[in-house]
């Protein structure tokens, strides 16, 4: 959310909608979550167990490095493309792990 694109609106569902999808993946648990006109009010987000392990899982993309963890930790790194490569990242991570318990 350092470089918003779009309308403050825009980012303010883009963001709901981020949250939404983290929250129904189990990555995060939300104690709260209250709809208003115009949006949405997250209380109580944390990291779940997998959440954690997600972003501590080593990436096959050099431009992610070590973690995903040590890359958002890292000033000035964060950009687009990179916000991309992560979703991909983790719903290929999720999603090998679904395939994973199904199969």
């Amino acid at each position: 959310m350092t470089e918003p694109w779009g309308s403050k609106e825009e980012v303010r569902q883009t963001f709901a909608d981020v949250l939404h999808w983290m929250n129904n993946e189990g990555l995060i648990r939300v104690s709260n979550i209250h709809e208003y006109e115009g949006g949405y009010a997250f209380s109580g987000v944390q990291l779940t167990s997998k959440g954690v392990a997600v972003i501590q899982v080593k990436p096959n993309d050099p431009e992610l490095g070590e973690s995903i963890e040590k890359k958002i930790s890292e000033p000035g790194s964060l950009d687009a493309s990179v916000y991309t490569k992560i979703g991909s990242f983790v719903g290929g991570v999720i999603g090998g792990v679904t395939q994973a318990l199904s199969g």
